[in-house]
C-alpha cells in the first residue's frame, strides 16, 4: 500500500536531520521519484526585497541548519497574485499581504508548507545572516 503524505513527510524531516550539510555541494539531491532535497545556503534578507511564493506540486520541509530567518505564512486565497503559476516552475508569487503569521527560524527548526501556504522565506530577524538551509520537496 502506498504510503500517505503525512508519512511521507515524517520521512522527509528524518532524511533532513539526518545529513550533514558540510559534506553537501549546494543544488539538488533526488532521493526517490517523491523527494529531492535543494542545499542552499544564502544572506536573508529585508521583508520587502522578498516575494510570497507557492507551490502545487510539492509540500516544502524547510529546515534551518544554521542560521536565524523569519518566514511569512498567508492562504493563498486571500493574497493577490503578483505573477502567475509556472507549471514547470512549479511557483506562483504574490502581492505583500499586511497580516501574516511568522515563523522564526533557527539552527534544527522546520516549517511543513502546503500548496495552500503562501510563504515568504529567508527574511532577517534582527539583522542580515547568512544561513543554510535544507528544502525538502514532497511530491503531493
Amino acid at each position: 500500500m502506498p504510503k500517505s503524505l503525512s508519512e511521507r513527510i515524517k520521512e522527509a524531516v528524518k532524511y533532513l536531520e539526518s545529513l550533514n550539510f558540510d559534506e553537501l555541494e549546494q543544488g539538488k539531491i533526488v532521493v526517490n521519484e517523491d523527494f529531492f532535497v535543494l542545499i542552499q545556503s544564502y544572506e536573508t534578507k529585508l521583508p520587502e526585497q522578498v516575494r510570497y511564493e507557492a507551490h502545487k506540486k510539492y509540500v516544502d520541509v524547510q529546515y534551518i541548519v544554521e542560521g536565524k530567518e523569519l518566514i511569512e505564512i498567508a492562504p493563498t486565497g486571500i493574497l493577490e497574485v503578483d505573477e502567475p503559476y509556472s507549471e514547470e516552475k512549479d511557483i506562483a508569487f504574490y502581492k505583500p499581504v499586511k497580516q501574516a503569521a511568522t515563523v522564526v527560524l533557527t539552527k534544527g527548526g522546520y516549517v511543513v508548507l502546503y500548496p495552500e501556504d503562501a510563504h515568504r522565506p529567508g527574511v532577517c530577524v534582527d539583522e542580515i545572516t547568512t544561513n543554510k538551509k535544507l528544502v525538502g520537496k514532497v511530491r503531493i
